[in-house]
């Protein structure tokens, strides 16, 4: 059997190893009853405030039922009206715009046409100042050319007298000619033609009638000439008179162009009269229309907000509502205060249970830490003779080592090292007769 001293011996050996080994273990459960605890004051306070949130909604829902019930219609009430205006005045504003592109597509018309008609009389001014001097000049040409007709006719008559003298005079020389060529002589020749023709016919007069045919023919050619080139004025003059014809067409036709500009000016300017001060105005009441529509939009969202505070508050009570009702605190038909009371009753039951796994936490770890620290001061005093003290020190640790257990168990894990390593501490103490045997 082992001895006395033995015994204390193997029991402070083992009182060292197990408060190295509790307060190691100590520190790991620590953490981990640490972790249960948060989960059971989470699983409460999650409870808690579920219960809460429908509890203090409810009050709020019943106070302020009436009133919201009563700003909702009206709000409503408000909200289609302004929608309605907003709708208005948009389709006023697209109006608007319309206006504003018809009014500016009109002006620019009339400004294009306006120069049309102005740069069109310009140049119907100086055509119609072109055309009247090209009939300036074929009325002086038609004037110039009246006595052609009288022209020609005394050229035939002159022509047909030259013919008829020319004819005289190549039968008079023929029929000398033709004595001659027979063997008679020139002069008898001349007298015998002279006898003939009942005329005397001499070389002097035979070359004067010679000299006068050739004149006439010369006066004759160029009277031709001019008669040639009177009829080339004359058919210039026509086209000439033609174009001023066809000219006078496009002229009349301008002018009647003209008119009808003028006439489109003239309507153009009328519509167009007044159209910016119109414009203005309108632009002026839609702006403070759309001002006025602003202000009542910050109105409404104001009311907005206040209702939505409600509907928040409806939200919220709903889901505490749900969750209780999903956890099987009541059901759909069961109103807020049956459910409040089935659920209040497991919040107390709740808040129970975690108070009873705090304190029985706080116990535990204190008075384990407590044991283990007191033992260890106890061998300490021991080391050092005084084995009273000690002998004091390893029964409280081990007192607080059975608290420590005790607690762990309501806590719901068993923490026993430390209560070990206190006894085993107690007993090496106690066994200690003598300080110097210590």
């Amino acid at each position: 059997m082992l001895g006395k001293q033995q015994f204390r011996t193997i029991s402070l050996v083992i009182a060292v190893i197990l408060l190295v080994a509790a307060f190691m273990v100590g520190i790991l459960n620590k953490s981990d009853d640490k972790l249960e605890l948060k989960q059971v004051q989470g699983e409460y306070n999650d409870f808690k405030a579920i219960v809460d949130t429908l509890s203090e909604n409810d009050k709020k829902l019943t106070d302020g039922k009436a009133d919201y019930d009563s700003e909702k219609v009206s709000y409503d009430e408000d909200k289609a009206a302004y929608d309605k205006a907003v709708a208005d005045c948009d389709a006023q504003e697209v109006k608007f715009d319309e206006d504003v592109m018809s009014y500016n597509q009109k002006l620019v018309q009339y400004n294009v046409t306006k120069d049309a008609v102005s740069s069109g009389k310009t140049a119907y001014n100086s055509g119609k100042a072109q055309l009247d001097e090209g009939w300036k000049t074929v009325n002086e040409g038609e004037a110039q050319l009246k006595e052609l007709d009288k022209a020609k006719s005394a050229y035939s008559s002159a022509k047909s007298q030259y013919d008829q003298g020319a004819a005289a005079y190549n039968k008079l020389t023929k029929a000398i000619s033709d004595l001659e060529d027979k063997g008679v002589p020139h002069i008898m020749a001349l007298t015998m033609v002279s006898a003939t023709t009942g005329q005397i016919v001499t070389d002097d007069s035979l070359s004067e009638m010679k000299s006068q045919l050739d004149g006439a023919k010369k006066q004759l050619d160029t009277a031709k000439k001019q008669l040639d080139q009177a009829e080339k004025a004359k058919a210039q003059l026509n086209s000439a008179k033609s174009q001023l014809e066809k000219g006078q067409s496009e002229l009349d036709s301008a002018k009647s162009q003209l008119d009808a500009g003028e006439k489109q000016v003239s309507k153009l300017q009328k519509e167009i009269s007044g159209g910016q001060e119109k414009l203005d105005a309108e632009q002026k009441a839609l702006t403070d229309k759309r001002a006025e529509l602003d202000k009542t939009k910050e109105e409404l969202e104001a009311r907005s907000d206040k209702l939505k505070e409600y509907e928040t508050v409806v939200e919220k009570a709903q889901r505490s509502r749900e969750k209780l009702i999903d956890a099987g605190y009541g059901s759909a038909e069961d109103d807020n205060a049956a459910i409040l009371a089935s659920a209040q009753k497991h919040e107390s039951k709740l808040h129970g249970e975690y108070l009873r796994a705090t304190v029985s936490y706080s116990v535990t770890y204190a008075a384990y830490m407590l044991a283990i620290v007191i033992a260890i001061i106890a061998l300490v005093k021991l080391k050092k003779g005084k084995l009273k003290p000690a002998t004091t020190l390893a029964v409280a640790a081990a007192a607080l080592g059975a608290v420590s257990l005790i607690a762990s168990v309501v806590f719901g894990s068993v923490h026993s090292l430390a209560f070990a390593a206190a006894v085993f501490t107690a007993v090496g103490v106690c066994l200690t007769e003598k300080p110097e045997a210590a």
